[in-house]
């Protein structure tokens, strides 16, 4: 008997199928082109999916919206702290589909949350704040909105010195200065993030999605392993701790296998990782399970090279389980009909080859 798609995509996260199997996010465009990838056997996944609800008693958020830039306001006991993004309409898609007149909006950080050792605390303060009540019926919706054939994940916690790092906009240079002039600060907030997952998990108790997302893709700030161990570590361990004993599938997602990323790896020991496929490629991570994800980049540079990377993905996988991710296969974002073609046949390329065949 044949498998459903989604079968065929837990089978090979479960470890009962060592096969590739190719899945995209939800927001590729509706349409022929999609219809077609689907109907040949493309997986269909959510976004990972926040399972409660967040309240922030004490807390205000305050938001002045101008013509060009959004200030974002926290107003807290420990004082106020604000960022600023700029707004502005990214491109129109070209595409055949009725909204094809639709604008797509793109939105920069200007200015982060942390600016300094007092923006440390006020987010401290913002993150001790925040309370989690469970919410399970969005993972029903999202079977009903996204199909009983896709593949719903849910979001676990994230590392909390990745989201200390993220506050700081990713800056390196702030983050060094923190580091050096106000660790005290820094590790109140790493702390206060720490806490905050804890709560976030206890609110995921009884979840039922097909997959929780441990950790996320946005970038690792520069720490020793050491420091890792101290705070993301135990907040991960939890989690999968739990995810085992109510049986769920979960996975740890990471955006590069630098040596942070390697010791939670190594230490944790996941049944599914997330990396690029470049980490894939170049043998670089052990997972019994491997979720692989092609870049918009290496989509447009045609299907011969989307063949050759999935080729050697799968030199490397060996006998694990293989997921290529080709995201929303950049449809959502192309610009023009040509690169959507370019597109369309790069994820075609790549679906042929874990044995799907797409209709013209």
């Amino acid at each position: 008997m044949s498998l459903t798609v989604l079968e065929a995509v837990t089978a090979v996260l479960d470890g009962r199928r060592p096969a590739i199997t190719v899945a995209h996010a939800e927001n590729l465009p509706r349409g022929d082109e999609e219809r077609r990838l689907r109907n040949a056997g493309l997986a269909l996944y959510s976004p990972p999916l926040a399972v409660w609800r967040s309240h922030f008693p004490g807390v205000r958020l305050r938001i002045s919206d101008g013509a060009v830039v959004r200030r974002e306001t926290w107003v807290t006991p420990a004082g106020e702290a604000t960022r600023v993004v700029r707004t502005h309409v990214d491109r129109r898609v070209d595409c055949s589909l009725p909204y094809d007149a639709s604008t797509m909006r793109r939105e920069v950080e200007v200015e982060p949350w942390v600016k300094g050792p007092a923006d440390c605390v006020v987010a401290a303060n913002w993150a001790e704040a925040e309370t989690f009540i469970a919410d399970p019926v969005v993972v029903e919706h999202a079977r009903y909105d996204y199909g009983t054939d896709a593949l719903i994940a849910v979001r676990g916690p994230v590392l909390p010195l990745a989201a200390a790092y993220g506050l700081c906009g990713c800056d390196a240079l702030l983050w060094a200065q923190l580091q050096r002039e106000a660790p005290a600060a820094l590790e109140g907030l790493v702390a206060a993030l720490a806490n905050r997952e804890r709560r976030r998990l206890v609110a995921m108790t009884g979840c039922r999605g097909d997959v929780v997302w441990l950790g996320d893709d946005t970038e690792l700030p520069p720490v020793a392993p050491s420091v890792a161990a101290r705070y993301d570590l135990p907040v991960l361990a939890a989690a999968a701790q739990q995810c085992a004993a109510e049986g769920l599938r979960w996975g740890l997602r990471v955006p590069d296998v630098g040596a942070y990323a390697r010791y939670l790896i190594n230490t944790l020991d996941p049944p599914l990782l997330a990396v690029p496929s470049s980490a894939v490629i170049a043998g670089e991570v052990t997972a019994p399970v491997l979720w692989a994800t092609l870049s918009r980049e290496e989509l447009l540079a045609g299907a011969e090279h989307a063949r050759e990377q999935v080729e050697r993905m799968r030199l490397a996988a060996g006998e694990r389980g293989l997921v290529v991710d080709v995201g929303d296969g950049g449809l959502a974002r192309c610009t023009n009909s040509a690169e959507r073609r370019l597109l369309f046949d790069s994820v075609a390329a790549v679906l042929q080859m874990a044995g799907g065949a797409v209709a013209e």
